[in-house]
Formats: C-alpha cells, structure tokens, sequence
C-alpha cells in the first residue's frame, strides 16, 4: 500500500489480515500489529514511528 497525505512524504506499508480478524473487530475496533485496538491506541505508536 502507497499513500502521500496531502503536504506530506509519500509512505509505502504492507498489509495482513485475514477476513477473522477482521470479522472480530468491534465497530469502535482497528487491526494493527497483529491485534485489534481503538484508534486512540493505534494513533500513540504511529505517532511517535513517524
């Protein structure tokens, strides 16, 4: 996956899933470093990766 926000550097990531994790996310839920978590959790480590 590619993508460049707006005013910013051009990211490049790799994605896995598989359609169970994904069935067991809650609504409020996202998939991230093997797990899920709330977006508040994810945004902390990806802040301070980038």
């Amino acid at each position: 996956m590619r993508f460049r926000p707006p005013g910013s550097d051009a990211y490049a990531g790799v994605l896995a899933f598989t359609t169970e994790d994904l069935d067991g996310l809650a609504a409020d839920e996202v998939w991230a470093d093997g797990r899920a978590m709330s977006p508040a959790a994810f945004r902390r480590p990806a802040e301070d990766a980038c």
